[in-house]
């Protein structure tokens, strides 16, 4: 669903050049491109040739994930959520205001599971992300050492950390979640844990 219009036209070209047919697989629901063209919303509305799978597998329908997701897709105005009480089943709102929006989702985490284990959380604005993350690291650090990257962020034995692009030398993947296994604030060094394989980094790689 995020091929561009240009990456389309170059594929397709190849194809008709060899003669071969294609077959897109993907979900309509999913983002669009970052680049120009909506190619595969586009095709996919088309039921001739489009062939639809229809059972959710990685949600329950109780589960409220899936109703929501109809929901916000279909643009209805009154989303079929719950207001958020304490710990339960389902989808739920807690209003806040935003400059309270990441202490307020720690304190959720807090009272639904332990974080990095059962819980995730997901923000859809960077500063957002690094408050959340400052907030968690601030919390577990006690006295142990940490080493500042270059762009602020803060490492400390324990702390959760995700790879952030494709190091096909290493075994290492944009979106390989891992943890911090040890500090060298002498060294500015963070030895982190990927699939319980070590990978040492420092300067601009943190």
């Amino acid at each position: 669903s995020m091929v561009a219009l240009g990456d389309w036209m170059r594929l397709t070209d190849r194809i008709e050049e060899a003669g071969a047919s294609l077959v897109m697989l993907g979900d309509s629901g999913q983002l669009p491109p970052i680049g120009p063209g909506l190619v595969f919303h586009e095709v996919a509305r088309h039921s001739g040739y489009t062939a639809r799978l229809t059972t959710i597998h990685r949600q329950t329908e109780d589960g409220g994930i899936p109703v929501v997701a109809r929901a916000i897709r279909e643009r209805q105005r009154e989303l079929p959520w719950l207001l958020y009480e304490g710990p339960g089943q389902g989808v739920m709102r807690l209003a806040c205001e935003r400059s309270a929006a990441a202490d307020e989702a720690v304190r959720v985490a807090g009272e639904i599971g332990t974080p990095g284990d059962d819980v995730q959380l997901v923000a859809a604005r960077t500063v957002t992300v690094d408050r959340i993350n400052r907030l968690f690291h601030d919390r577990d650090r006690g006295d142990q050492a940490e080493v500042r990257g270059p762009f602020g962020d803060l490492f400390s034995p324990g702390d959760p950390v995700v790879h952030l692009r494709n190091d096909y030398k290493a075994g290492l993947f944009n979106g390989l979640m891992g943890y911090v296994r040890s500090v060298d604030p002498g060294r500015r060094q963070v030895t982190a844990a990927f699939d319980e394989a070590e990978h040492t980094f420092e300067g601009g790689d943190l």
